[in-house]
């Protein structure tokens, strides 16, 4: 539509003398655009009071007869401008007859009638014209690239539209990668640095890949100890980001915060805690000493405001099994104690806090031991093993039972307050629905337990597994991470090593005890497993230990810094770490030099991966430069975004 253009007013003068009202006069508002009056002088001029009306005037012969008046043809004066109702989506068809809007689309107008035009990726597939360009061509499964083109599923997946080209749906953080159908979603891009928060998008040297942005590798690390052999042997941290570590050490040494004072000859324990960015907040001793017998720390744990040691700490006729200490502070809380002057013993070997910050523990029994609920009885000669539970505020007594199994070595709860305990045994075995004969060699046993204590369900495994940790999702799922020689058998068949000890990674339905899958990793030398941790956050299981030589922890064989092909029995520290849903390989990676390291725990919190060990001469974890020890063994804790 465009405007009319303005004339001046003239007086014409053909076959006309001055016209008198309404005999010839031309008001320029009446003159089309291009017509132009055109006045031949030679022409004799007409008396005024002769007018003709006969021949016609140059206006007449000027004006298409399709045209408004000051429009061009075929167009209409609507309003104040012209307009061509054939073509003008403002006036289709007459003036202010405007064609509606459509979603993702243009009206238009054609030959007097309103349609539209699709924006680019879209069409109107259902043909009805009042929704407009419904379908997105580029993410209809349905009509992908074009209508009435169907994504099929493929893997157990439904299909999908990706970009125009069909594919299959994958769960949020995973995705296709390779283009194969075969092995469905076969990258984690939550967590995969080559292909992180989408395929082919690969984070660069010194980064790795958390919740699907490429961050630097590791956040912080730290030597711990001093000129005598130290080390850190377990791990844990709070929402905060705040760690909590604990070890062994030669007086003197200083974690950061001035000298550490042994309370007790014997061996030495301590326990540390560091803030987000790796600064000191307290460091403290933990006696662990009692007459002619070393004691034994077993574990820590962190619930709320309070970080939780275990073992066995000896103080006169009484042994401390658990202490609590202030989270901000180190300050010392409630101890549960037993006393000591029977020829009976206990231990503790494993700690937990479940959501509420109840204290979870298992260990080893002989003899009768009031562990705050009144007496539990060994069931068995020898150690047989219990579980019990406290109050995490104050230590009072919820719950303990005896039962009959070797060693337990793991212990973890799910959100409902259900608790899951693991271990080995040679003996026969009662965990709680009845005897099972022994057998010559150990076995795996993994039993589980409801919030008041009650038996749940339990397994035994053909095999043994040693270094066992587990882990719970929260809800349904249950893993077991650990290490085997020779043969295990979880419940998915036998699992053979494929020299010494290899590493085993396995899930179980956390309402039954049911097999789901399993696996096996490694090659012709040792891979001894001391810990591991499930990330709720990205559902990656990551295992931590020592291995030497050659090894393949799924992702191509790795080779220890030194000198297995000299005879050395030299190791290396390692994380490797695999997709829960199924046990695939996600990323592994080693840290050591010419000499023994050892990874010893790990723990997963906000995100962020916590990693404690031992080391001999050096190690790097890509920030703060190399690592160097003082003395003869050193501790190290570093902190890792989840694909390091």
């Amino acid at each position: 539509m465009r405007p009319a253009t303005l004339m001046i007013g003239v007086t014409l003068w053909a076959s006309i003398g001055c016209a008198s009202e309404g005999d010839g006069f031309i008001d320029a508002g009446d003159r089309p655009s291009d017509a132009q009056p055109s006045i031949d002088a030679s022409e004799p001029s007409h008396d005024a009071s002769e007018p003709s009306h006969d021949a016609p005037t140059l206006l007449d012969a000027r004006i298409a007869p399709d045209a408004a008046p000051g429009c061009g043809p075929g167009e209409t004066m609507c309003g104040a401008a012209c307009a061509d109702t054939r073509n003008d989506p403002a006036h289709c068809g007459a003036c202010d007859e405007a064609c509606p809007s459509r979603d993702h689309a243009s009206p238009t107008c054609r030959g007097s009638s309103c349609s539209f035009v699709c924006d680019a990726g879209w069409a109107d597939c259902d043909a009805n014209a009042t929704n407009g360009c419904e379908t997105s061509l580029a993410a209809d499964p349905s009509n992908c690239g074009a209508c009435g083109t169907v994504c099929p599923p493929g893997a157990g997946l439904p299909g999908a539209c990706i970009d125009r080209a069909c594919g299959i749906a994958c769960p949020t953080g995973s995705a296709d990668c390779n283009d194969f159908r075969g092995d469905g979603c076969e990258v984690a891009t939550a967590a995969d640095p080559a292909n992180c928060g989408g395929c082919g998008v690969a984070c660069g040297d010194g980064e790795a890949c958390r919740e699907g942005v490429c961050r630097p590798r590791f956040v912080w690390s730290r030597r711990l100890g001093g000129t005598g052999n130290d080390s850190a042997a377990w791990i844990d941290a709070d929402l905060a980001g705040n760690a909590y570590v604990a070890g062994v050490y030669t007086p003197p040494v200083d974690l950061g915060g001035g000298p550490v004072t042994a309370s007790a000859s014997g061996t030495n324990y301590y326990l540390a805690s560091y803030d987000a960015t790796g600064t000191h907040r307290w460091s403290r001793d933990i006696a662990v000493v009692r007459t002619g017998v070393s004691g034994m720390m077993s574990g820590i744990a962190v619930a709320a405001d309070r970080v939780f040691a275990a073992g066995r700490v000896s103080v006169g006729s009484r042994a401390v099994l658990v202490a609590s200490y202030d989270a901000v502070t180190g300050a010392p809380g409630w101890t549960l104690d037993v006393d000591t002057t029977a020829s009976a013993d206990v231990v503790i070997r494993a700690i937990a806090t479940d959501p509420t910050g109840t204290v979870l523990v298992t260990g080893e029994l002989e003899g009768t031991y009031d562990l705050g609920g009144g007496p539990v009885t060994a069931a068995m000669t020898g150690y047989g093993a219990f579980v019990a539970a406290y109050d995490g505020a104050t230590g009072a007594h919820r719950w303990s039972r005896a039962f009959t199994a070797g060693r337990p070595q793991a212990i973890t709860s799910d959100d409902a307050g259900n608790v899951y305990v693991a271990g080995s045994t040679t003996y026969h075995a009662d965990l709680g629905a009845g005897p099972s004969p022994g057998t010559a060699s150990p076995r795996l046993w993994i039993a589980s337990y409801d919030p008041t204590g009650a038996y749940r369900w339990a397994r035994l495994s053909a095999g043994d597994c040693s270094g066992t940790r587990i882990a719970s999702n929260g809800s349904d799922a249950l893993y077991l991470m650990g290490s085997f020689d020779t043969s295990i058998d979880v419940g998915g068949g036998a699992l053979s090593s494929a020299g010494l000890t290899d590493i085993v990674v396995a899930g179980f339905d956390a309402s039954t005890g049911a097999h789901r899958w399993s696996r096996r990793a490694g090659s012709g030398s040792r891979e001894d497993v001391w810990g591991g941790t499930l990330d709720r956050t990205t559902g990656v299981l990551t295992l931590t230990g020592s291995f030497d030589g050659l090894t393949d922890f799924g992702g191509g064989v790795q080779l220890s810094a030194c000198c297995y092909a000299l005879g050395m029995p030299y190791t290396d520290a390692f994380l490797a770490s695999y997709d829960a849903a199924g046990g695939a390989f996600v990323w592994a990676n080693q840290y050591g030099e010419a000499d023994s390291d050892s990874g010893r725990a790990v723990t997963a919190a906000g995100g962020a991966l916590y990693f404690v060990g031992s080391f001999r001469r050096g190690v790097s974890f890509g920030s703060g430069g190399e690592l160097l020890t003082t003395g003869g063994t050193d501790g190290f804790v570093a902190v890792a975004n989840p694909s390091p």
